[in-house]
């Protein structure tokens, strides 16, 4: 039976794939060798492809429970604007979309989440 992180990442993926599809009408797709980010979407308007890096939200304890993005490789580098065009942060049905800035970690403000990511929202949850 697979970890219960690779589990859980699948279903990060696989969620990020139903938003962008139903949310910004993209085409998704996988690559099919490892590559630095996880998933390519294609705007059917513009026809530019973006490379996507899907990460589950965490909540730090420490931190009044606030939601953040560790977005880094298994080397605990940062992914940077070069290699990935996005970060998109999953929690459950909702995920939230960063512009990747090379940073290892996006913090959200939930009360604010505006000035610092698009949300997206499952449709149906």
């Amino acid at each position: 039976m697979a970890h219960i992180t690779t589990i859980r990442g699948e279903v990060s993926e696989l969620t990020a794939s139903c938003l962008l599809m139903t949310e910004l009408g993209w085409e998704v797709s996988r690559p099919l060798v490892p590559e630095t980010y996880d998933l390519l979407g294609r705007d059917p308007d513009t026809g530019k492809y973006y490379r996507v890096q899907v990460k589950t939200v965490r909540r730090r304890h420490d931190r009044e429970n606030q939601p953040v993005v560790y977005a880094t490789n298994s080397k605990g580098e940062a992914y940077m604007p070069d290699d990935v065009d996005y970060i998109l942060g999953v929690e459950g049905a909702i995920a939230y979309l960063f512009n990747c800035r090379g940073k290892k970690e996006y913090w959200l403000n939930e009360e604010n989440t505006d000035a610092s990511a698009t949300k997206y929202m499952l449709l149906g949850a």
